[in-house]
Protein backbone atom coordinates (compact mmCIF):
# COMPACT_ATOMS: atom_id res chain seq x y z
CA UNK A 1 0.00 0.00 0.00
CA UNK A 2 0.95 3.43 -0.61
CA UNK A 3 1.22 7.18 1.83
CA UNK A 4 -2.38 8.23 1.74
CA UNK A 5 -0.93 11.86 0.70
CA UNK A 6 0.71 10.15 -2.27
CA UNK A 7 -2.72 8.37 -3.19
CA UNK A 8 -4.27 11.55 -3.18
CA UNK A 9 -1.54 13.35 -5.30
CA UNK A 10 -1.42 10.43 -7.96
CA UNK A 11 -5.41 10.42 -7.78
CA UNK A 12 -5.62 14.23 -8.65
CA UNK A 13 -3.19 13.74 -11.65
CA UNK A 14 -5.08 10.82 -13.29
CA UNK A 15 -8.36 12.40 -12.50
CA UNK A 16 -7.30 15.67 -14.42
CA UNK A 17 -5.58 13.43 -17.54
CA UNK A 18 -8.72 10.88 -17.87
CA UNK A 19 -11.18 14.12 -18.33
CA UNK A 20 -8.29 15.75 -20.76
CA UNK A 21 -8.14 12.72 -22.94
CA UNK A 22 -11.93 12.27 -23.16
CA UNK A 23 -11.96 15.90 -24.33
CA UNK A 24 -9.34 15.34 -26.66
CA UNK A 25 -11.15 11.82 -27.70
CA UNK A 26 -14.04 14.26 -28.94
CA UNK A 27 -11.83 17.27 -29.86
CA UNK A 28 -9.89 14.67 -32.37
CA UNK A 29 -12.34 12.28 -33.81
CA UNK A 30 -12.28 13.71 -37.45
CA UNK A 31 -8.55 13.72 -37.14
CA UNK A 32 -7.34 10.58 -37.35
CA UNK A 33 -3.62 11.40 -37.18
CA UNK A 34 -3.56 13.19 -34.42
CA UNK A 35 -6.21 10.53 -32.82
CA UNK A 36 -3.99 8.06 -33.28
CA UNK A 37 -1.36 9.81 -30.68
CA UNK A 38 -3.90 9.90 -28.24
CA UNK A 39 -2.83 5.99 -27.03
CA UNK A 40 0.50 7.17 -25.91
CA UNK A 41 -0.95 8.87 -23.30
CA UNK A 42 -3.49 6.45 -22.04
CA UNK A 43 -0.57 4.26 -21.36
CA UNK A 44 0.57 6.77 -19.09
CA UNK A 45 -3.11 7.00 -17.32
CA UNK A 46 -3.77 3.15 -17.55
CA UNK A 47 -0.38 2.50 -15.72
CA UNK A 48 -1.13 4.80 -12.43
CA UNK A 49 -5.19 4.41 -12.48
CA UNK A 50 -5.17 1.02 -12.19
CA UNK A 51 -2.34 0.30 -9.59
CA UNK A 52 -4.05 2.94 -7.97
CA UNK A 53 -7.77 1.06 -8.38
CA UNK A 54 -6.19 -2.48 -7.84
CA UNK A 55 -3.68 -1.37 -5.00
CA UNK A 56 -0.88 -3.23 -7.43
CA UNK A 57 2.50 -0.87 -5.98
CA UNK A 58 4.69 -3.67 -4.77
CA UNK A 59 7.83 -1.52 -4.94
CA UNK A 60 8.56 2.04 -3.59
CA UNK A 61 10.12 2.36 -6.90
CA UNK A 62 6.84 2.16 -8.46
CA UNK A 63 5.36 5.05 -6.24
CA UNK A 64 8.04 7.36 -6.82
CA UNK A 65 8.09 6.77 -10.47
CA UNK A 66 4.09 6.87 -10.76
CA UNK A 67 4.57 10.21 -8.53
CA UNK A 68 6.77 11.32 -11.59
CA UNK A 69 5.22 10.54 -14.30
CA UNK A 70 1.44 11.57 -13.57
CA UNK A 71 2.65 15.51 -14.08
CA UNK A 72 4.10 15.05 -17.30
CA UNK A 73 1.31 13.25 -18.39
CA UNK A 74 -1.02 15.77 -17.79
CA UNK A 75 1.22 18.39 -19.38
CA UNK A 76 1.73 16.03 -22.29
CA UNK A 77 -2.41 15.68 -22.30
CA UNK A 78 -2.06 19.84 -22.44
CA UNK A 79 0.00 19.63 -25.00
CA UNK A 80 -2.28 17.94 -27.27
CA UNK A 81 -5.45 19.87 -26.08
CA UNK A 82 -2.99 22.69 -28.04
CA UNK A 83 -2.56 20.82 -30.93
CA UNK A 84 -6.47 20.18 -31.20
CA UNK A 85 -7.24 23.84 -30.80
CA UNK A 86 -4.94 24.48 -33.41
CA UNK A 87 -5.73 22.34 -35.91
CA UNK A 88 -9.27 21.93 -35.59
CA UNK A 89 -10.86 24.84 -34.08
CA UNK A 90 -8.54 26.96 -36.01
CA UNK A 91 -7.81 29.05 -33.04
CA UNK A 92 -5.32 31.50 -33.71
CA UNK A 93 -1.63 30.44 -31.59
CA UNK A 94 -1.30 32.53 -29.17
CA UNK A 95 -5.69 31.86 -27.90
CA UNK A 96 -4.84 28.08 -28.30
CA UNK A 97 -1.52 28.61 -25.81
CA UNK A 98 -3.42 31.04 -23.50
CA UNK A 99 -6.62 28.38 -23.11
CA UNK A 100 -4.13 25.11 -22.95
CA UNK A 101 -2.59 26.59 -20.14
CA UNK A 102 -5.60 28.23 -18.30
CA UNK A 103 -6.92 24.86 -18.72
CA UNK A 104 -4.66 22.99 -16.89
CA UNK A 105 -4.72 25.74 -13.95
CA UNK A 106 -8.16 25.67 -13.60
CA UNK A 107 -8.81 22.19 -13.74
CA UNK A 108 -5.69 20.70 -11.59
CA UNK A 109 -4.42 23.43 -9.74
CA UNK A 110 -8.00 25.41 -8.83
CA UNK A 111 -10.26 22.89 -9.21
CA UNK A 112 -8.88 19.18 -8.54
CA UNK A 113 -5.86 19.79 -5.70
CA UNK A 114 -8.27 21.86 -3.26
CA UNK A 115 -11.17 19.64 -3.72
CA UNK A 116 -9.55 16.37 -3.35
CA UNK A 117 -7.66 17.86 -0.21
CA UNK A 118 -4.16 17.82 -1.78
CA UNK A 119 -3.76 21.77 -1.08
CA UNK A 120 -5.62 23.61 1.55
CA UNK A 121 -8.76 25.86 -0.04
CA UNK A 122 -7.93 28.39 -2.42
CA UNK A 123 -9.26 31.27 -0.01
CA UNK A 124 -6.48 29.91 2.49
CA UNK A 125 -3.89 31.52 -0.16
CA UNK A 126 -2.58 35.23 -1.28
CA UNK A 127 -3.67 36.29 -4.55
CA UNK A 128 -0.31 36.62 -5.19
CA UNK A 129 0.20 32.33 -4.88
CA UNK A 130 -2.99 32.28 -7.64
CA UNK A 131 -1.31 34.75 -10.01
CA UNK A 132 2.26 33.27 -9.50
CA UNK A 133 -0.14 29.72 -10.50
CA UNK A 134 -1.41 31.39 -13.56
CA UNK A 135 1.97 33.19 -15.07
CA UNK A 136 3.13 29.60 -14.77
CA UNK A 137 0.91 28.29 -16.78
CA UNK A 138 0.76 30.91 -19.14
CA UNK A 139 4.48 30.39 -19.62
CA UNK A 140 3.92 26.41 -20.21
CA UNK A 141 1.44 27.25 -22.87
CA UNK A 142 3.66 29.71 -24.87
CA UNK A 143 6.06 27.04 -24.30
CA UNK A 144 3.87 24.22 -25.84
CA UNK A 145 2.65 26.42 -28.75
CA UNK A 146 6.44 27.23 -29.43
CA UNK A 147 6.97 23.39 -29.60
CA UNK A 148 4.29 22.20 -31.49
CA UNK A 149 4.67 25.09 -34.42
CA UNK A 150 8.22 24.03 -34.59
CA UNK A 151 6.88 20.03 -34.54
CA UNK A 152 4.14 20.86 -36.52
CA UNK A 153 5.54 23.16 -39.14
CA UNK A 154 5.68 20.89 -41.31
CA UNK A 155 3.02 18.93 -41.55
CA UNK A 156 0.24 21.40 -43.26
Amino acid sequence: SIPDNVRAELTTETAALAKQIESLRAALADRPRLLDLLPDVQIFHKAVDWALRYDEFFDPKQVDAAAWAAPYTVGIAGGLLYVALRRIARMNPILAAVFSGMALFLLVDEGLTPTLGLSAPNNQYPLTTHLRGFLGHLAYGAGVAVTAELLLADRD
